[in-house]
């Protein structure tokens, strides 16, 4: 009989009394007409806004679905064999850097984001900080896939480290410790012949090759003269040696005259600080990732990454 003398409300399905006007548990009316159904979309076609021009694929049809997917096999295939577009004419092909290794600056990284990099005093690479770099030292320039130095005509010059023998020719010069060292050819000694008596080394006879060191302001220091065919250079038992130079070791470098007369000059691989051959005008250099290069007093070690 309980059951009959309830009824249940239309809204939260609460079972009230029977006489009750409201539901005692939400308060809806009884009697009250029921909330009606929100209004529901009509269904939109995606296609009704597409242009007449375009096809529409059926894709219940087979021969539709092998024709896309062949499609999309091409187009993958494409976008696999292509080659990414070149970079612009003024961009590095690949990067690069040059961070300094010794010097003023110690620990400055220049990124190479051009086609071209001046390097100097006043200049992309700044060098500023060392008073024997020029203001236009050198050129750094991409060609391709490759990257290449040259001196652009300044007085103290770009050196580079020796990979492996590198050719003399007469007044090249090249740095072994902190030695600026000047190849100066065969030379003949003077045709006049000392007073009878005088002691010292037998004259040799015909030209002899003459390496000559350079002091800084232009002055010259020591003068080696060999008939070859090796002239060893260090800091004690070589044929030109500097005892206080801290940066070289006991044997150093060799200049050699090879049978056929060609020399070169050799890094006899004996300390950290290497041999430096400076650049010779007009003659550009291809650099390698790890190279070094110096500038006045500074070192800079070239990077691709």
């Amino acid at each position: 009989m309980a059951d009959a003398a309830t009824k249940a409300c239309e809204r939260c399905k609460t079972q009230n009394p029977a006489g009750a006007n409201f539901c005692f548990h939400c308060g809806w009316p009884f009697g009250r007409e029921p909330l009606a159904p929100p209004p529901v979309a009509e269904p939109q076609d995606p296609f009704a806004d597409w242009s007449d021009a375009t096809e529409r694929v059926d894709l219940d049809n087979e021969q539709a679905r092998e024709d896309i997917r062949a499609r999309l096999a091409e187009l993958a295939q494409e976008a696999e064999e292509s080659e990414p577009p070149p970079p612009p004419e003024d961009q590095a092909p690949f990067p690069a850097r040059l961070y300094i290794e010794e010097g003023p600056g110690s620990g400055t990284t220049f990124p190479l984001r051009s086609r071209e990099t001046l390097l100097g005093a006043k200049a992309e690479v700044d060098l500023s900080a060392d008073p024997f770099v020029g203001a236009r030292a050198g050129l750094l320039t991409f060609e391709e896939d490759r990257l290449y130095v040259r001196d652009d005509g300044s007085v103290n010059g770009v050196y580079f480290k020796l990979r492996e023998p590198a050719r003399l020719r007469r007044g090249d010069h090249f740095i072994a410790g902190e030695r600026v060292v000047r190849y100066d050819g065969a030379v003949n000694f003077s045709a006049d012949v000392p007073a009878p008596g005088f002691l010292g080394a037998a004259r040799p006879e015909g030209p002899v090759l003459r390496v000559t060191e350079l002091l800084r302001g232009g002055a010259t220091g020591r003068i080696c003269y060999r008939k070859g065919p090796v002239i060893s250079v260090g800091r004690s038992g070589c044929d030109l040696n500097f005892p206080t130079d801290q940066r070289i070791s006991a044997k150093h470098a060799e200049i050699r005259v090879g049978p056929d007369g060609t020399v070169t000059l050799a890094d006899l691989g004996s300390a950290r600080s290497g041999v430096l051959l400076r650049l010779r005008p007009n003659e550009p250099l291809q650099l390698f990732d790890g190279d070094v290069l110096q500038l006045g007093a500074v070192l800079l070690r070239v990077k691709f990454s």
